[in-house]
């Protein structure tokens, strides 16, 4: 037993050490989304071949894309902090749809369902028409404690998964002062 209790002191230093990135990284980080990116985290954090994109539609933040094989990550960053995460899953159709719902059901629970289809789209084909048509949007929302994640498909050719940072999670504006 003494022998336990010297090996934890000893070692615990080097785990101290070995665990401090990880610790500073979940402080800011509110969600690790794909492993790879930190929902609420500075940009800074990004990984290496993420590039900006230019975006001329004129809404706040700034854009990164990231691409992995087929699929595209959009990232916007708001005041240099990640608010969010958006990838774009091929290909689009109900049974990708069905089978990511159901992985996000596991995780979060039943969800909320704020899809948007015409009158006439009462079957799952018509309703297939009317995405394929641009008409329609099969949309699934889970809002979590500070952060949201969404299930869309409205393209014909894939679906698109997003993390969203709550407005109230983001840093405050600079008011100069006031």
């Amino acid at each position: 037993m003494l022998n336990i209790v010297r090996a934890s002191v000893f070692l615990l230093p080097f785990l101290c050490v070995f665990m401090a990135p990880q610790i500073a990284l979940s402080e800011d980080c509110t969600k690790l989304i794909f492993k790879r990116y930190c929902l609420g985290g500075s940009v800074a954090t990004l990984p290496d071949g993420v590039s900006e994109a230019i975006v001329e539609d004129g809404s706040p933040g700034t854009r990164f894309t990231d691409t992995d094989g087929d699929r595209i990550v959009d990232i916007t960053a708001v005041d240099g902090r990640i608010a969010r995460i958006s990838r774009r899953q091929p290909p689009g159709n109900w049974l990708h749809f069905t089978e990511w719902k159901t992985k996000l059901v596991r995780l979060y629970g039943r969800g909320e369902d704020r899809s948007s289809f015409p009158a006439y789209a009462g079957s799952r084909s018509s309703k297939l028409n009317a995405i394929n048509a641009g008409r329609g949007s099969a949309l699934i929302f889970w809002q979590q404690l500070g952060w949201s994640v969404s299930l869309r498909w409205d393209h014909r050719d894939y679906i698109t998964l997003d993390y969203e940072l709550d407005s109230s999670n983001r840093l405050p504006e600079d008011d100069e002062g006031l």
